[in-house]
């Protein structure tokens, strides 16, 4: 928010003169600038921002043309200044960065001064990272964009130091990236920060070898392709690395940060012993405090203006103190109530310096923390303390907006319905009405936690996704033991996420009728009275749910070629064509008019094997869209690898894609669900005697021989080798 000013237009104009005069004579010394700047705080606001560019326009044209590189560059240097100032308006100092690189390079062409050009697209590329006002995701893309351009002229032949100084900038706003595929974005950020490397040696570029491998540890520890575990020991060896010259002795500062980072890594570390990764991530923030020291920049920024860093500690404080408090509530040994105890007082903390004025999306993010640790809490009173949880998440929300922040949004309301389900004062009906209102948004699942569960990259479902929203229908066919069920779950979790809808499941079998789906004839006794009455089915109870739902609400037919569809389906055949036209209708036997509402979504499920997938006739089948899923061997890999079942799963791989090979015919091929359990080391025998060896005689009823080399007593020695 703006603070409060009665200047006038003279005065603000007055203001940028002597900050341009300022610059100017001084060749952009903060030391020099920023003093004028702490004393008019109250002018950088949006009126600053508004008259800005008419007034730096004057300043160009007013030039002579063989001085107008120099004012350019003055003009970079302001916009400099105006950009890393820690005080004031950020939102406005950083618009008004944002104007001057984007004049100064009307001056500044890649034609005429193509270094000066490539500096300015660099740091107008940090001006959008840091941009507050207008869409987040497009202001990064932005800074990649200008990033990108500073690379068509920073060469590494030309200029290797800035060729790896704009390849590691354009790995933070990879990582940081909003669009496009968040694993991709990721794995492209690694990517820059290891070409960077290779010319910010430890040798000669010792500093910024350094500042690389503490953000390579950030990528690392995000990256969503690959092993989580091998990531994030991957991450911890790269802060160690920095550490290595991040000494406390000769850069504080860097040494804090790479210590809290390394405890947030040690938070999540999956290898080794919990409760020592938890207590190793405490004594890193507990480190990084001692330099994060809450008072060193308010007491002592006026002898320290020479150390623009030091501005920053107040800001990092906080932060550590908030993933200290995360700490505590993760961490194992010791007293569980001293804990959460310890937690509510770092987040306390934290909250002293995140003030929803100065950092709203970070005090959100901690009122959030205080209210889970709030509903944890075992000291004091439970009632009270439960008021307390829902009050700090209230607060949150008046930041988490659905608009704005959608995925923290419904986090925050879901727990917000679990404090209000808990809650003992007040009147009890009240809070399980506001409970079950809540609850009916459902938490957040995205399409990085479907690829993680589900083996399948992020482009692939993004392409199931848009197919099943496009055509409002799809079946997952493939061969037994595909997970086709479990995919459905997943990906009807996704869709629902974040909204008010929900999903369900049914099962066909041969026995299902249009009654049962739609509606029909049921006896029903009244009053000893046996009667028949025209009762809904499953399909119409979901879809009249389901326009009490603004969001996607989703319906997962299993084996759905199990049942006679024609005949289950009946005159619905009309409504699954175009979906999206609202006046289409049928009028069912009761008198009813029913249409499909435009929020639901079908997913079915096929086993290709089953010889019942014959009974699926054309008409049916082009009002579906169709996903094949076969054998995923890596997920195999992956769930073993995972579960740390040691059971030797490259073997059985192997054995199952020459199972597969013999086949020969992609419809009945062996999937690997059979095998997806802990305890298959001791299984598997009766797994392969019982559920593989029938399946496989029924296939090889006519090639006994061929079913001979796949018999447990055959396969066996395969183990054992």
């Amino acid at each position: 928010m703006d603070k409060l000013s009665t200047a006038s237009p003279a005065e603000y104009i007055a203001l940028l003169g002597k900050l341009w005069q300022a610059t100017s004579d001084s060749d952009g010394d903060e030391k020099v600038v920023y003093p004028i700047l702490e004393a008019n705080q109250d002018k950088l606001n949006r009126t600053l921002v508004a008259m800005y560019p008419n007034w730096v326009h004057n300043i160009l044209s007013q030039a002579a043309p063989e001085k107008a590189r120099n004012v350019a560059i003055d003009l970079v240097n302001f916009s400099d200044l105006f950009q890393l100032f820690p005080l004031g308006n950020r939102a406005s100092q950083v618009d008004m960065a944002i104007i001057g690189y984007e004049l100064a390079l009307t001056i500044l062409t890649r034609a005429d001064f193509p270094r000066n050009w490539a500096l300015t697209q660099n740091n107008l590329a940090g001006a959008y990272m840091a941009k507050i006002t207008g869409n987040r995701a497009e202001n990064i893309d932005e800074a990649i964009s200008c990033y990108q351009l500073a690379l068509e002229v920073y060469t590494r032949a030309d200029f290797p130091q800035d060729w790896a100084m704009t390849q590691n900038n354009l790995g933070l706003a990879y990582k940081d990236k909003i669009t496009g595929n968040r694993a991709e974005n990721i794995d492209e950020a690694i990517s820059c920060y290891q070409l960077a490397l290779e010319i910010y040696t430890r040798t000669h570029f010792r500093e910024n070898w350094a500042r690389t491998q503490n953000n390579l540890g950030l990528a690392y520890k995000d990256k969503i392709t690959g092993n989580r575990s091998e990531n994030i020991d991957e991450a911890i060896s790269c802060y160690q690395l920095a550490l290595e010259v991040y000494t406390r002795a000769d850069f504080p500062q860097d040494w804090a940060m790479t210590q809290n980072n390394l405890g947030l890594a040690y938070k999540d570390k999956i290898t080794g012993n919990r409760a020592e990764n938890i207590d190793e991530a405490i004594s890193c923030y507990q480190l990084a405090l001692e330099i994060y020291t809450r008072t060193h920049f308010r007491e002592n920024w006026a002898r320290t203006q020479n150390n623009l860093g030091l501005a920053y500690f107040p800001e990092n404080w906080a932060m550590t103190q908030n993933n200290l408090g995360l700490a505590y509530m993760d961490k194992i040994t010791g007293n569980r109530a001293e804990n959460i105890d310890e937690a509510i007082s770092c987040y306390q903390l934290a909250l002293e310096i995140y003030t929803r004025a100065a950092f709203p999306e970070n005090w959100a993010m901690t009122q959030y923390n205080l209210g889970l640790a709030y509903m944890d809490k075992i000291t004091g009173n439970r009632a009270e303390n439960i008021d307390e949880a829902i009050s700090c998440y209230q607060l949150a929300l008046e930041i988490y907006t659905r608009a704005d922040f959608p995925e923290n949004w419904a986090m925050t309301q879901y727990n917000l319905g679990l404090a209000y389900k808990d809650k003992i004062t007040g009147n009890r009906a009240e809070n399980i009405d506001t409970d079950v209102k809540i609850l009916e948004l459902q938490p957040e699942y995205l399409l990085n936690q479907c690829a993680e569960e589900t083996g399948f990259d992020e482009t692939e479902l993004t392409r199931w996704i848009h197919a099943i929203n496009r055509k409002g229908q799809t079946i997952i066919q493939g061969p037994p033991g595909t997970g086709k069920t479990f995919i459905a779950e997943r990906l009807a979790k996704h869709l629902i996420g974040g909204g008010d809808g929900f999903s369900d499941i049914i099962q066909f079998h041969p026995a299902y009728t249009y009654e049962d789906f739609i509606e029909g004839l049921r006896p029903i006794t009244q009053n000893g009275q046996l009667t028949y009455s025209i009762v809904p089915g499953r399909f119409l109870e979901f879809c009249e749910k389901a326009e009490l739902c603004e969001d996607i609400c989703v319906l997962i037919i299993d084996e759905i070629n199990r049942a006679n569809l024609s005949q289950v389906f009946g005159e619905l055949m009309y409504l699954l064509d175009n979906r999206q036209d609202t006046g289409r209708f049928i009028t069912l036997a009761s008198g009813k008019l029913f249409r499909i509402p435009t929020n639901v979504r079908i997913i079915g499920t096929m086993n290709t094997a089953d010889r019942s997938i014959a009974l699926v006739d054309n008409a049916l089948r082009r009002r579906f869209a169709f996903i094949p899923v076969y054998p995923n061997y890596e997920v195999l890999r992956q769930y073993h690898h995972r579960e740390k079942t040691d059971f030797a799963v490259d073997k059985l791989t192997s054995i199952l894609q020459d199972v597969n090979r013999a086949i020969n015919n992609k419809h009945y091929e062996l999937g690997i669900s059979f095998f997806l359990t802990k305890t298959l080391a001791e299984d598997i025998q009766d797994i392969w005697q019982m559920e593989i060896e029938p399946y496989l005689e029924e296939y090889f009823f006519d090639n006994q021989a061929k079913m001979d080399e796949f018999l447990w007593d055959k396969i066996n020695s395969h183990f054992s080798n």
